[in-house]
């Protein structure tokens, strides 16, 4: 097999990936087995899981419905060449796959290779490069930023008396207005791509804190802002301010990345307070608290992840920041925590929002679990611990592990410095600008980052207790190097995804050297890094080696354009470097391939046409595309492309009747008027500046957020109807501007269906836009004034005019209805376990002829049974029907229906009366055959039941047939009596 069973590979959207087989056997034919193209029920899967083993845990039920975990998995078959079997697929679609080869002989035996199944992890195409972080503390941005020395002792002796007298002195901190005001440094001056902020969170105040300020480790609320961190202006909420900053962000074209954590909180937190059960607790009942390398952080209380209960609550928290314009998770001490939590956490995530990335905290934890993690778990990045290594034999030895660990399972992103460490410019100004150097130009995709007050050398360890200075504005500094290295990895292509590295120097080598090669194979750099902080020392290459790269002689960390060339003897090359000294030597001064904002732009348009292409097909299918040409086309005409795409799905005659191309287009002056578009269509947006979309449809599973792609006249994003609504739906379109306006955009789009309602059918009462957690009404009536208006899901009350049976007692006249049957509760035991019928067991709905609904329930013994239940009106009879049958599959244990059906006494417009009827009431007003309400039990056979609620108006049992919509076959049973 190729690639080898046991490795794995790093992909982004919009790659393709070939697997090939041979084999001496000949005979048969080879399938890939694999989840690739299942993202989606893939994640289906874990959510459900989860949630199984919740309710099981909670009400001991043992099943539920959910797509069984073999469903990710498919058999593709593979093409056969001269060499074997070759197959490839497109990758259109973030999260973890698996894939193996195998061969089926003759006899339909399988053949596998040996080893594990493959692994691949598809990051978001945005992440293909240009990676650099910015790591802000925003506490840092206030008083104290512009301090080289935070530290006042007199100040300090006279807090810590009145520390001792109890009282709780916290000074000014930074706001996010503040940091908000040195945005362009960090986007524009600095180059920097994404914004890393410390944790946002209210930290403790008075009690359980540490340090003057407290931990923004110990949170108080996991999805609640800090007030220290706003701005008091009357105006805003603290949660808007934080939106105003990552707004603000994604209109320099930057991301925001978040540090959350959910292995612990602070003492006294509103988890801790709420759910205490979630907790770890000693065998003594103390609850207890985390700690690494030997120290134990008394300010926290650590939650137990065993204990899956918490799961959906510490989703909610991402998706709430995800809400707030949070585009990605520092996830702390992610490794403590289990990979089943993470990826069911992922999961729920990647749904609404595909392109978050999660960058796992995993020093303390090991290699394997930061592999695992970043594999099953579902995360994309990890921390590197460069930072953490300096002689030459550790600094090459690890960058060996990175390289093939980024390769493989995820990228590692070499941080400079972090808050836990000391600060690089307490050893000057040559060893801080030297570490930075090192991390950057050996990053893989250009992940580095940095600490705010890295580029001012500022001194002061970053204590998360307190704010201490950041030296902003010194005129010691570093800002202009760190630019010219930010604007390297941002556009050179030696610098991008799925380069070629190879390391030129011998392990213990005091210079490491490191060439790159560009996945288009137009550009080498050499890079040269002398790790040696007191010495000079020489590198010498062979000179074939040397001229094979190109002969790269400009150095890009250089403002000179002027070619720097080395000693060149008869067959060796030689470079001498002064102490902690880097090179970045380039074969051609400007890149030869495609660079910067173009290849970024190109690639996202390839992306784009990568995920179009699988709503229609299925990876396979694709073929091998070539992104360039791919690119080009969505570039001069999207709609046309799109067009395209529905040609590949049209038999020849279907094709030529296709008279105009299946794509309708929005514009922002359609947010006047509400745009139709039919099932199957594409729908386009289009706007003149980059931009975020969101589309809800009623009563459809969310298409998540998407992220618009540049093209010649303007930014766009698709969407693809959807085909099997039942009917119309109404959808509400949200478009954030990431450059013109601060404001959202909102519009009312109408999806159709595929099929014309008639007016036989029940009709549905659509939900409100402004409430999604509303679900449809269904309205029956009997052609003379009669009506039956509920809920899809039965047993659901949401108005007083909900009712089962609202009889129209006049003979001939309309007049007010009158409500004599409220709801039916219906439960199934099915060999004595029972079970009420409610949303979760609902597998489908269908409105035609009947309304009728398929519930699927667990049986005593595990197994499941199908419900069917269809309901009525009779024509021209204040008769309300309800059919339920069993699935025709064999049954073992017995099976019993029980419906409870709740009886009223009023007129429709009054209001419920919430106390049932006495026994006295239904004798004195409820008398049988007299026009007053009857009920009906009819088993028709053993697998089928009636249930009739009507009015005085009763029939003989052959003539029930006649009288509804669909005709009952009843066999047997009583004539209603109206008793």
């Amino acid at each position: 097999m190729d690639p080898h069973p046991d490795g794995g590979c790093v992909r982004f959207v919009g790659d393709c990936l070939t697997f090939k087989l041979t084999t001496p056997l000949l005979n048969g034919t080879a399938f890939l087995r694999t989840t690739l193209g299942r993202g989606k029920i893939s994640r289906q899967i874990t959510i459900a899981q989860h949630r199984q083993r919740v309710a099981k845990s909670e009400s001991g039920q043992t099943h539920f419905d959910s797509p069984p975990p073999e469903s990710a998995w498919r058999d593709v078959p593979m093409i056969q060449d001269e060499n074997g079997w070759h197959i490839t697929v497109a990758l259109a679609e973030v999260g973890f796959f698996e894939a193996k080869v195998f061969i089926r002989d003759d006899h339909d035996n399988p053949h596998w290779p040996d080893g594990a199944n493959y692994k691949i992890s598809v990051h978001p195409n945005h992440t293909r490069t240009a990676n650099t972080i910015y790591c802000a503390f925003t506490r840092m941005f206030g008083d104290t930023k512009n301090l080289r020395h935070s530290m006042d002792e007199s100040l300090v002796h006279q807090l810590n008396s009145l520390d001792k007298l109890g009282y709780a002195v916290i000074p000014p901190s930074g706001k996010f207005r503040d940091l908000k005001r040195e945005l362009p440094h960090i986007f524009e001056r600095l180059g920097c791509r994404i914004l890393h902020l410390l944790p946002v969170n209210p930290t403790p105040t008075t009690y359980a804190r540490f340090g003057r300020f407290g931990s923004p480790y110990a949170c108080q609320d996991l999805a609640a802002i800090d007030p220290s961190l706003v701005e008091f202006d009357r105006l805003t909420t603290g949660v808007e301010q934080f939106c105003e900053l990552t707004a603000e962000v994604h209109r320099r074209n930057g991301r925001v990345f978040l540090d959350v954590v959910i292995n612990h909180t602070g003492w006294g937190s509103r988890e801790m307070d709420n759910f205490p059960a979630w907790f770890l607790r000693s065998k003594e009942g103390e609850f207890k608290s985390p700690g690494a390398w030997g120290t134990v952080w008394e300010d926290l209380a650590e939650l137990d992840h065993g204990l899956p209960l918490s799961w959906e609550y510490m989703a909610e928290v991402f998706l709430t920041w995800c809400q707030r314009g949070v585009d990605g998770f520092r996830c702390d001490a992610g490794y403590k925590i289990p990979v089943p939590c993470w990826k069911f956490i992922v999961a729920r995530v990647r749904d609404l929002y595909p392109e978050t990335v999660f960058l796992l905290e995993g020093l303390g934890g090991s290699w394997e679990a930061t592999q695992s993690l970043v594999q099953e778990g579902g995360m994309q990045w990890a921390y590197s611990e460069l930072f953490q290594n300096y002689s030459p034999h550790e600094v090459s030895r690890y960058l060996d592990h990175c390289k093939q660990h980024s390769e493989k399972w995820g990228l590692l992103v070499h941080y400079s410095e972090t808050h836990d460490n000391d600060r690089l410019a307490m050893r000057g100004r040559e060893w801080s600008l030297f570490r930075n150097e090192l991390s950057a130009l050996t990053s893989v995709g250009g992940a580095y980052g940095f600490t705010c007050g890295v580029e001012w050398l500022a001194a002061e360890k970053v204590n998360v207790h307190s704010s201490r200075g950041l030296s902003w504005g010194d005129s010691e500094n570093i800002v202009a190097e760190l630019a010219r290295i930010n604007n390297i990895l941002r556009n050179h292509p030696c610098f991008f995804d799925d380069v070629k590295t190879e390391r030129w120097s011998e392990l213990t080598s005091p210079i490491y050297a490191l060439n790159r090669k560009s996945s288009q194979g137009e550009d080498d750099l050499l890079v040269l890094i002398n790790l040696d902080p007191l010495a000079n020392h020489t590198f010498q290459l062979y000179r074939h080696i040397y001229e094979s790269a190109g002969c790269p002689r400009y150095n890009l960390l250089s403002n000179a354009t002027a070619e720097l060339h080395p000693m060149i003897s008869d067959d060796v090359v030689t470079w001498s470097l002064k102490p902690m000294e880097a090179l970045c030597l380039a074969n051609h001064q400007n890149p030869q391939g495609m660079s910067g904002k173009e290849y970024r732009e190109a690639r996202a348009r390839a992306a784009f046409a990568f995920q179009a292409l699988q709503e229609v097909l299925s990876p396979e299918q694709f073929g091998h595309l070539y992104w360039k040409e791919l690119a080009q086309s969505v570039d001069e005409n999207a709609v046309t492309w799109l067009s395209s795409i529905d040609e590949l799905t049209l038999s020849d005659d279907n094709s030529k009747n296709a008279k105009y191309p299946q794509v309708i287009t929005w514009q922002e002056s359609d947010q006047r008027r509400i745009l139709m578009i039919p099932p199957n269509h594409w729908l386009l947006l289009r706007y003149e500046d980059p931009f975020r979309a969101n589309l809800i449809i009623q009563d459809h599973p969310p298409l998540g957020q998407r992220e618009s792609v540049k093209v010649k006249n303007g930014n766009v994003v698709w969407f693809r109807a959807p085909a099997n609504l039942s009917m119309a739906s109404a959808a509400t379109l949200t478009l954030e501007p990431l450059i013109s306006s601060p404001k959202r955009i909102f519009s009312k789009l109408c999806f159709l269906s595929g099929e014309p309602a008639a007016s036989q059918r029940p009709i549905f009462i659509p939900q409100s836009l402004s409430d999604p957690a509303r679900w449809p009404m269904v309205l029956l009536t009997n052609g003379r004034g009669a009506m039956a208006r509920f809920c899809v899901h039965l047993g659901q009350v949401k108005s007083k005019y909900d009712c089962l049976l609202g009889a129209n007692l006049h003979p001939t006249l309309p007049v007010d209805r009158h409500v004599f049957v409220k709801r039916a509760r219906i439960w199934v035991d099915a060999g004595g376990l029972v079970t009420e019928l409610q949303e979760i067991h609902l597998v489908s709905f269908d409105r035609s002829p009947l309304p009728k609904w398929i519930y699927r329930v667990a049986t005593a013994t595990g197994g499941l049974v199908s419900i069917k239940i269809e309901a009525g009106m009779v024509h021209q009879a204040n008769t309300t029907f309800f059919r339920f049958t069993a699935d025709s599959g064999n049954i073992s244990e017995g099976l019993k229906l029980i419906v409870r059906v709740d009886i009223e006494d009023r007129s429709f417009h009054c209001e419920s009366n919430r106390n049932e009827i006495s026994e006295a009431h239904f004798r004195n007003h409820c008398r049988p055959l007299d026009r007053n309400i009857g009920f009906s039990f009819v088993p028709s056979n053993d697998r089928e039941l009636h249930v009739f609620a009507s009015h005085g108006e009763f029939f003989p049992d052959e003539e029930w047939s006649s009288k509804i919509d669909h005709p009952i076959e009843s066999t047997r049973g009583q004539t209603p009596t109206g008793d």
